[in-house]
């Protein structure tokens, strides 16, 4: 081996080897680049047609693409999705119309028990005692007041 060869065990590469490395990197590249454009078209339309020859943004935007096979072929789940996204909408639509059925009738239950509560107190009031006989004196009727004398006992009778 001569010296240009070896070169701390580094193998020197000639201007004219890196050109041709390059090169065929550059090639490398652009097959690739290639590759990945067809498999877009591909994706995007199965029967690659000459006017199909670039995928660009106007197509997409335009709608061309929506008449590809692709989509053509997916019509049936589009649909289904757009049935399931209305479902879902109109369920959520109707969940939310009974929580505020829900919570309206909530502040009209206690709205009503506290005026149930009030009213039990008033009429708790009423049947006291003292207000039966303030009542009772107002309307004149003294029978049925309440005995102001304190108990007493009854003596025993003896057997004689």
């Amino acid at each position: 081996m001569s010296d240009k060869s070896k070169n701390d065990g580094f193998v020197e590469i000639s201007s004219e080897e890196q050109t041709i490395v390059e090169n065929a990197e550059e090639q490398r590249k652009d097959e690739q680049r290639k590759e990945g454009i067809e498999a877009i078209k591909r994706f995007a339309d199965d029967e690659g047609g000459e006017d199909d020859e670039k995928l660009s943004f106007r197509k997409v935007m335009g709608g061309d693409i929506l008449m590809s096979k692709f989509f053509l072929n997916q019509v049936i789940f589009i649909i289904f999705c757009v049935i399931l996204l209305l479902l879902y909408t109109g369920n959520r639509y109707s969940s939310l119309q009974d929580i505020i059925k829900i919570d309206s009738l909530n502040v009209e239950y206690e709205r009503k028990s506290s005026k149930v509560l009030s009213q039990a107190s008033k009429l708790l009031n009423k049947r006291r005692q003292s207000s039966v006989e303030q009542k009772l004196i107002a309307a004149g009727d003294t029978t049925m007041l309440s005995n102001n004398l304190p108990p007493f006992a009854l003596p025993k009778q003896q057997d004689r």
